[in-house]
This record gives C-alpha cells, structure tokens and sequence, in this order.
C-alpha cells in the first residue's frame, strides 16, 4: 500500500504543479487597457483661429454635483469631460471666468451633447467600456445645441463649435473644437 501511495503522489504532484502554473492572473485591469473615453475639448481665438487657453472654466453637470467634483480648468487650451453612459445626451454648462468677483465679467453658456453609444467588452478585469459617436445623421437631433438652440447662435462668451471627430473612440484626439 506505500508503494501504491508514492506512485499515485508522484503521478498527481506534476498534474497539480501544472494545474497551478495553467492559473489564470489575478483579475486586475492594465491601466493601459482603453477605458471609456472621456469627450476631448480643445480652445480656439475666434479672431485668429490659434489655440487659446481658458481661464477659470468651470463646468457642471449632473454628474458633477458637489463641490469637489466640479473641475475647473485653468490655462490650458483642451479639456476631457465624461459624457453619460446611461443615456443618450448629456448636458453641460461652462462657466467661463468663473472665479472673477465681478460678476459681470462671468460668462455662462450651456451645451448639450446628442450620440449615440455602444458598449463593448473589454476583459473579464476591465469589463466593458462605452463608445459615443456624436449624432452625424440627420434624421437625429444635431450632435450638440449650444443654449437650446440650432442652427448654432453664438452664446454669452462661445462664438463657434465645430465637431472634429464624430467617433469618440480614445482621449488620443480631439472631437470638438470650441471657438471664444
């Protein structure tokens, strides 16, 4: 019976030692692994049609709803914005100047975003991530209205926005231009 316990222990040990060595990782998601793109935003002199920084830009949303959620931006010339995965607009209000203490020096403009979205499986550690495409079709509303309204009418302080990609695929490029 010891002989038969050696032989069974030295035929199962490699099986388990294989079993082991054929694990899969641990379930942690690379952070090089593409993620749900946020909605690249770059700045542009109305006048000259270089780029522009911004200068205290604060922007609110639904999803930002406490104070140490709601991002300002300040001296750069691009921003990222989450859109809503939950739906298919999501809608925004900048504030630009927004810590000026006069109060007439604040300008406030507010934009909605329309596209649409399709969700994609990433890995079972990343799980999935959404895509927008920024509504291109015109049986759809328009892909973004600027105070409600369409065709584009300038606002308080943005003169112009043009879309620059439709497909919000990665944070790798810009998809909308906003002229001040």
């Amino acid at each position: 019976m010891n002989l038969f316990l050696k032989r069974t222990m030295v035929l199962l040990l490699p099986i388990f030692a294989l079993l082991l060595w054929n694990c899969e990782k641990d379930d942690i998601c690379d952070p090089a692994t593409p993620v749900t793109p946020r909605l690249v935003i770059s700045f542009f002199n109305a006048e000259t049609n270089q780029p522009r920084n911004i200068t205290n830009l604060k922007v609110l949303s639904d999803e930002f709803t406490t104070p140490d959620t709601i991002p300002v931006f300040n001296g750069t010339n691009e921003i990222k914005i989450p859109l809503n995965i939950a739906d298919d607009s999501a809608n925004f209000e900048f504030i630009y100047q927004s810590g000026n203490t006069n109060p007439d020096l604040i300008y406030s403009d507010e934009i909605q975003f329309n596209y649409t979205r399709t969700t994609e499986y990433v890995s079972r550690a990343c799980g999935y991530r959404t895509i927008f495409d920024l509504n291109n079709d015109i049986a759809l509303p328009p892909p973004f209205l600027l105070n409600g309204t369409t065709p584009l009418v300038e606002g308080s302080w943005i003169k112009n926005i043009i879309v620059e990609n439709h497909n919000i695929n990665s944070e790798n490029e810009t998809h909308l231009q906003i002229y001040f």
